[in-house]
């Protein structure tokens, strides 16, 4: 993860730091709420309707593992219309697992409204992959282990991580083409099965597709105040025009988020991208950030958000977002003791979404040129390591 630098200022003030504009352009690529699936359903689904409906204009994908958790089958009961049971979090040993208890109520589901019953409940097999819901109206829910975690009240806590092996995207020619069909021939998500499998079914593969539908050109002035910007006010004025409202397409989008994306996770079975953005001559090179340098944006910023799955997001490069950075088990709770205390009080539970919200985002962020070639202002802001 590249962070911000300081500016070097010092009591004989800027050096050698150089400013083109008081106002830099930055662009802001911002996810959707990922849809998570197994290997096993790209053929299983892979077909159906339903299933590429829900991941049309996810073209990044992620390749993650974690500890692999499943459903005891002999813990499943419906009691008062409501779901029980418990998870198992297996452990390092092949019969080494640890139970924690979960409920689903119909709400939680949220599929339809007025909530409807459950009345019956089978797993899918005695693996514990999946279950088998029945509704009071006769109608079944298939719901994976990995989705049911996502939907039911549990304390699995930090066993949800999910560690990034890979970081892709599905184009295609005209941009139509669905992740689950690329994921169909990916020889490194073979390779990935293949080392996994080695580990006795100690560890499971998840897939996350994402959709970059969403950007924001972001103006800014922070930064060293002691640097004047080279640019007239005519300059200025053009750039702050032009910029502001400047467009991206689909497909700039994808490729943007791709590479930053790998560059910040820096993923064990990727290969490109790893180090595309640590020095000006490699920024510079890059086919992939020549439409912002042609556009006369100076920063690049690429959120990846997983709150809707339930699911941090880690690797060696970036073992934790930085919202668990600032929010420490101490300042969580002072925050949450000031919440209680506010007029009116924050109830608990929108408390407990909040700080979800920002412990479950990564950002990844670059300045596209070094300070004392054109300072922008992600030179400007200072947090710790």
């Amino acid at each position: 993860m590249e962070q911000p630098r300081e500016t070097g200022l010092g009591d004989d003030g800027p050096g050698d730091i150089k400013r083109k504009y008081l106002a830099e352009a930055g662009l802001i690529l911002y996810s959707d709420a990922p849809v998570m699936f197994r290997p096993s359903d790209i053929y299983r689904l892979g077909k159906d309707p339903g299933f590429r409906e829900v991941l049309r204009g996810s073209n990044i994908y992620l390749i993650c593992r974690r500890h692999r958790v499943s459903i005891d089958p002999l813990s499943l009961e419906v009691k008062g219309g409501d779901l029980y049971g418990d998870f198992l979090v297996h452990g390092e040993g092949y019969q080494e697992w640890e139970p924690v208890s979960f409920t689903l109520t119909p709400a939680q589901l949220g599929r339809t409204s007025p909530p409807i019953p459950f009345v019956a409940v089978r797993a899918d097999s005695a693996a514990g992959h999946g279950i088998v819901l029945a509704e009071q109206t006769g109608h079944t829910v298939e719901m994976s282990c990995a989705v049911l975690a996502t939907q039911s009240k549990h304390k699995l806590g930090d066993n949800t991580k999910l560690e990034v092996l890979y970081v892709g995207q599905t184009f295609g020619a005209k941009g139509d083409r669905l992740a689950v069909d690329r994921l169909s021939r990916h020889t490194t998500l073979q390779r990935i099965l293949a080392d996994v499998a080695d580990q006795c079914g100690r560890d499971e593969v998840l897939l996350l597709g994402l959709t970059y539908g969403r950007a924001k050109n972001m103006l800014s002035s922070a930064g060293n105040r002691w640097v004047e910007p080279s640019a007239t006010s005519e300059e200025e004025h053009a750039h702050w025009k032009k910029t502001g409202g400047q467009t991206f397409t689909r497909k700039d989008r994808i490729l943007l988020a791709e590479a930053a994306l790998i560059n910040y996770f820096k993923p064990h079975y990727n290969l490109q991208h790893l180090d595309s953005f640590s020095t000006k001559e490699r920024r510079r090179k890059l086919k992939t950030l020549q439409s912002l340098f042609r556009e006369d944006f100076s920063a690049l910023m690429v959120e990846i958000s997983t709150s809707a799955i339930g699911a941090k997001l880690w690797s060696a490069a970036a073992p934790r977002s930085r919202g668990e950075m600032l929010f420490t088990a101490s300042k969580v709770a002072e925050m949450r003791a000031n919440s209680l205390k506010a007029d009116p009080p924050m109830p608990s539970s929108e408390f407990d979404e909040f700080i979800r919200d920002h412990v479950m985002v990564h950002i990844a962020q670059y300045a596209l040129y070094d300070p004392t070639e054109r300072e922008t202002f992600l030179h400007g802001l200072h947090w710790g390591e």
